[in-house]
C-alpha cells in the first residue's frame, strides 16, 4: 500500500502543477504556507485532484463533441474514469519527488532563516524543545526496539537556541536537564555541532549536530541516554534508549597473513601511499568519507536526517579522543548516498563495499579517491548486528591495509549503534589496530596492548563488550585515566590510546591528498564585545594558508592549561567565545589543519570581558492582520510581527486563551478555521519573548459572523 502521507503531498503537487505551471524559485510560497498544504486532510487533497482530473476530461469531452457532432455515450463514462486512474497514477509517480522536495523545503533552511539576525546568547538557559503543532504531527511517535519503557514523543526542535551556550533539555515531564557548552564545531556546508555536558554531571555528554532544520541529538548522563532524531516536516523524535537493547555480537574481521595471501587476493589499490615516494602526514588528522544507501536515508526522514547523524557520530568520536589523550582528529571530507539494496546481512554489504569490481557500490573507491579518504564508513539499514570492520592487525601494520579500511554500520533505525552507543568509533577503531576486551578479543590487534577495558558492573569502554549490561562511557582504555575512580585500562594489556597514537600515521596515509601543512593563522586579538544578553569577546585572525582544511581555536584561564573550544572550516578569520565570566582574563590561540596535519599555533591573544547591561526591555508586537474589531468568517489568515532591542526567541499565537501556533523567529502566521470557534466574540492574542525571557503580548478582538 503507498503511504499516505506521501499520497497526500503527491496530490497536492498534482494539483499545484495541473492549476498553475511550475512556481519561480522568486514567487515560491514562504514555509508556512507548505506546512498549510502538508497539513490539509487527506479526503479532500484526493478530491481536489479528482475534480481537477475529471474536468479536465469534462472539457476535453465536450470539445471533442461540439467538433465532431457525435452524442454523448460509454466513451464519455470511460473517459471520465480513465481521468480519475490517471490522477491516481500521476499522484504515485510524483510521490517520491514530492517528497524530497518537500523534505528539502524543511531542511535546507539556514537556522538564521527563521531567527534574528543575532542569534541568542547568553546566562539565559533557552529551551531546546518546543510542543509541535497539531497539524504537523502523523500519528503517534515510531517506538523502535531501542526505546526504554515506551519512552517516546513528538517535538519541534528551537534550531536557534543551539548559538546559546546553555540549553534547557526539555525532554520530558520529569526529564528537564541543563546543558552547558564545552565547544562548537562548524563546516563549510553549513552544519554545526554543539558539544557540552549536563550541568553537575562532568561525566555526562551532550552532542547535538544540526543542518538547516533538522538536529541530531544525543544525551548521556548518570548510566542514561537518549536522542532527538528527525522525523519528518518540521518534527522530532525524542527517545530514552535502553542501552541493552543490541543486535547480536560478531567478531570482527581478522584478515591471514600477507604471506598467506595469493596474488588475485589482495585488491587493487594504487593510490596506497609507498613509504618514502612522498611526504608523510603526521597522523594528527584521518580524512574520513561516510555513505549512505538509500533505505538508510528514508529511515532518517531525508538526506539532513541521515547526514545529521554521521555529523553527530563523528563529533562522538572526536571528543572520545579528546577525552582518551589520542591526538587524532577524523576530518569528515565527504558524505554521499550510494546505489544499493540491502540483504540483511551486514557481512554481506562490507564485502559489497570493499569490492572494486563486482558490480555493488563500485563508485566508492573512485569517491574514496577523489576525496583522498583515509577510511570509508557505510551507514545501512542492516540490522543483524550494530557493525562490522576489519582489524589492522600487527601482520597489517602499514599502509598495505588501506583496501580493507572499510567499515559497515547499522542506522540506527531499529538499535542505538550509531548513536550514543559510540559504534562508529568502535567500528573505525578496529581498522585503526584496536580489538575488543581481552575476554572477547580472540587475537591481538595492532600491538599487544591494543584491547578494549572494562570494569564489570561499573563500566566498559568504547572497544569492549558488556559483562551485564554496564554503560559503555566515551573513552578508549588508558590506564593512566580514571572513571569514577577506576583506572580505564591497564599498562602493556589495554591501552588503546597509546596503541592509536602509534597507528594513526599509518591510518593517516592511506590516503594523501597534501604533502605539507598548512601556515599558521597570525595576527590574532582579542576584543570585548559584550552585549545586554551576552558576555563575549571577538577572536579575529589572519588566514595565512592556502591549503588549510580549517581551524582549531584553544582557550585557557591561565595561559598553560588549553582547551578546545571550536573547529572551524576553512578560510575562517574570526570568532564569538560567549557565556563567559566578567572580570575574568582568557586566553587564546588558533591553528590550521589539513590532511596531513597541524600548524604551528598563532600567537596567544587575551582580553577580559566586561558585565554586559541586563535587558529589561520587552519585545515589541503587532498583529497585521486580522484588525481590531474586524468581522470574519471562514479561513483566515493570522499575521504577526516582534521586534526587540536584542533578538526574538519565540512567538505564541492563542486564541481564547489556547495556543493555536508558535514560531522561533521574531514573524508568526497561522490560519485560522473560524467555523472550528464558532461565531460570536474572540480574543486573538500574540505574545513574543527575547533571550532575557522578556515578553510582550499584542491583543486584537474579533466578531465570527
Amino acid at each position: 500500500m503507498m503511504n499516505v502521507t506521501l499520497l497526500k503531498r503527491s496530490l497536492v503537487l498534482t494539483a499545484l502543477v495541473s492549476a498553475s505551471g511550475a512556481v519561480s524559485a522568486a514567487t515560491e510560497p514562504n514555509l508556512e504556507y507548505w506546512m498549510w498544504l502538508s497539513g490539509l486532510p487527506n479526503w479532500l487533497l484526493a478530491a481536489m485532484v479528482a475534480i481537477l482530473f475529471v474536468v479536465l476530461a469534462a472539457l476535453g469531452l465536450l470539445i471533442y463533441h461540439r467538433t465532431t457532432g457525435q452524442s454523448r455515450g460509454m466513451l464519455d463514462y470511460a473517459t471520465l474514469s480513465g481521468a480519475l486512474v490517471a490522477g491516481l497514477l500521476v499522484a504515485m509517480l510524483a510521490a517520491d519527488p514530492w517528497n524530497a522536495y518537500l523534505s528539502d523545503k524543511f531542511t535546507a533552511l539556514p537556522p538564521t532563516a527563521a531567527v534574528p539576525a543575532q542569534a541568542p546568547h547568553g546566562r539565559w538557559a533557552l529551551d531546546l524543545l518546543e510542543a509541535p503543532d497539531a497539524d504537523d504531527v502523523q500519528g503517534s511517535p515510531k517506538k523502535p526496539q531501542k526505546v526504554l519503557k515506551n519512552r517516546a514523543r513528538h517535538a519541534k526542535v528551537n534550531i536557534s537556541a543551539i548559538e546559546a551556550e546553555t540549553l534547557n533539555l526539555n525532554l520530558f515531564d520529569d526529564t528537564d536537564l541543563v546543558a552547558v557548552r564545552d565547544s562548537v564545531v562548524k563546516d563549510a556546508r553549513g552544519g554545526s555541532v554543539w558539544l557540552g555536558h549536563i550541568q553537575d554531571y562532568p561525566d555526562s555528554e551532550v552532542v547535538l549536530a544540526a543542518r538547516g532544520k533538522v538536529l541530531m541529538g544525543t544525551v548521556s548522563v548518570d548510566g542514561r541516554f537518549f536522542e532527538i532524531v528527525y522525523v519528518g516536516g518540521n518534527t522530532h523524535a525524542v527517545r530514552e534508549l535502553d542501552p541493552n537493547k543490541l543486535p547480536a555480537k560478531f567478531e570482527p574481521e581478522q584478515l591471514p597473513t600477507p604471506d598467506d595471501l595469493g596474488d588475485g587476493d589482495v585488491a587493487t589499490d594504487a593510490s596506497v601511499t609507498a613509504t618514502g615516494d612522498t611526504p608523510s602526514a603526521t597522523g594528527q588528522v584521518v580524512d574520513v568519507m561516510v555513505v549512505y544507501t538509500p533505505k538508510a536515508r528514508a529511515n532518517a526522514g531525508g538526506a539532513a536526517g541521515i547526514e545529521t547523524k554521521i555529523m553527530n557520530a563523528v563529533a562522538r568520536a572526536n571528543q572520545a579522543y579528546l577525552n582518551s589523550q589520542i591526538d587524532m582528529y577524523l576530518n569528515l571530507v565527504h558524505m554521499e548516498e550510494i546505489a544499493y539494496t540491502e540483504t540483511g546481512d551486514m557481512v554481506t554489504a562490507w564485502n559489497r563495499v570493499m569490492g572494486t569490481s563486482d558490480g555493488y557500490m563500485d563508485d566508492v573507491h573512485a569517491l574514496r579517491n577523489e576525496y583522498g579518504a583515509d577510511q570509508v564508513a557505510l551507514i545501512t539499514a542492516d540490522s543483524n548486528y550494530c557493525g562490522y570492520a576489519t582489524i589492522m592487525n600487527s601482520d597489517w601494520r602499514s599502509t598495505a591495509f588501506a583496501p580493507w579500511a572499510f567499515a559497515v554500520l547499522h542506522d540506527d533505525s531499529i538499535y542505538n549503534c550509531l548513536g550514543s552507543n559510540d559504534s562508529f568509533a568502535h567500528e573505525l577503531g578496529h581498522n585503526q589496530g584496536n580489538v575488543h576486551d581481552p575476554d572477547n578479543a580472540p587475537s591481538m590487534g595492532a600491538y599487544p596492548d591494543s584491547y578494549g577495558y572494562r570494569e564489570c558492573g561499573r563500566f566498559r569502554d568504547i572497544m569492549s563488550y558488556s559483562c551485564s549490561g554496564e554503560p559503555r562511557i566515551p573513552y578508549f582504555s588508558n590506564p593512566n585515566l580514571t572513571y569514577n575512580g577506576y583506572a580505564i585500562g591497564i599498562e602493556g594489556s589495554s591501552d588503546t590510546a597509546r596503541s592509536m597514537n602509534a597507528t594513526a600515521p599509518i591510518v593517516a596515509n592511506f590516503r594523501v591528498s597534501v604533502t605539507s601543512p598548512p601556515a599558521a593563522p597570525g595576527s590574532l586579538n582579542a576584543t570585548n564585545v559584550s552585549t545586554s544578553d551576552s558576555t563575549a569577546l571577538a577572536l579575529r585572525w589572519s588566514d595565512n594558508a592556502s591549503n588549510e582544511a580549517g581551524y582549531r581555536v584553544q582557550g585557557s584561564i591561565d595561559g598553560s592549561s588549553w582547551a578546545e573550544i571550536a573547529s572551524l572550516p576553512q578560510n575562517t578569520t574570526s570568532f564569538d567565545d560567549t557565556g563567559l565570566v566578567s572580570g575574568q582574563t582568557y586566553y587564546y590561540r588558533v591553528y590550521a589543519y589539513n590532511s596531513f596535519g597541524n600548524s604551528a599555533y598563532s600567537n596567544t591573544a587575551s582580553a577580559t570581558p566586561t558585565a554586559p547591561q541586563l535587558d529589561t526591555t520587552a519585545p515589541t508586537v503587532r498583529i497585521n492582520s486580522p484588525l481590531d474589531g474586524a468581522q470574519l468568517s471562514r479561513n483566515v489568515s493570522i499575521s504577526a510581527n516582534a521586534t526587540d532591542d536584542v533578538g526574538v526567541t519565540s512567538m505564541q499565537l492563542l486564541i481564547d486563551g489556547k495556543q493555536a501556533a508558535t514560531s522561533s523567529s521574531g514573524s508568526l502566521s497561522s490560519n485560522w478555521n473560524t467555523k472550528k470557534s464558532g461565531s460570536g466574540t474572540h480574543v486573538i492574542s500574540v505574545k513574543a519573548t527575547d533571550a532575557a525571557g522578556n515578553s510582550g503580548t499584542s491583543t486584537v478582538t474579533v466578531t465570527v459572523k
